[in-house]
């Protein structure tokens, strides 16, 4: 076999003292011959299958802590429970946390076991702390028709 032939399929390529230039290797054979390989100047295409996908499912937290949420707002798009429902939250069948009433998101950790759960709560007054104590607080209800503090009854009648 002649020696540019071995040359020319890069099998003594490496072996032999090489020039770059304008993007060609130039080798340099024992004959004192220059000898030129050509390299391609476009990438290969490739074909493209299974590409371009489907749009993205937007999960992730929609209310973050201490603001204010409305009953049936959206707090936490997720698969699974990577948050559990805490105080006056309630989950969808995808696993969506949506408030239940109005107040202010907090999130909060319970220890069981040797697991850690996550939790998102709603309460009633902006910075407190959640799980509520209820020894020294008392439960935390929610009357969304019947104002509780309102002292004098109208009577509907007597028009």
């Amino acid at each position: 076999m002649p020696m540019n032939v071995l040359a020319r399929s890069g099998f003594l390529l490496a072996q032999r003292p090489q020039l770059l230039w304008n993007n060609r290797t130039i080798c340099i054979l024992e004959s004192g011959i220059l000898d030129q390989v050509r390299h391609s100047t476009k990438r290969g295409g490739g074909s493209a299958s299974n590409h371009g996908g489907s749009p993205g499912q937007r999960l992730g937290l929609k209310l973050f802590s201490d603001q204010a949420a409305q009953p049936g707002d959206i707090i936490i798009r997720q698969r699974g429970t990577q948050f559990h429902p805490g105080q006056h939250v309630y989950m969808g069948r995808d696993h969506t946390l949506h408030a239940e009433i109005p107040g202010f998101v907090r999130f909060y950790r319970i220890k069981q076991g040797r697991k850690t759960r996550r939790y998102v709560g709603i309460s009633t007054e902006r910075g407190e702390k959640l799980p509520r104590d209820e020894a020294t607080r008392g439960r935390s209800r929610y009357f969304g028709l019947v104002d509780l503090m309102k002292n004098e009854i109208v009577n509907l009648d007597s028009r």
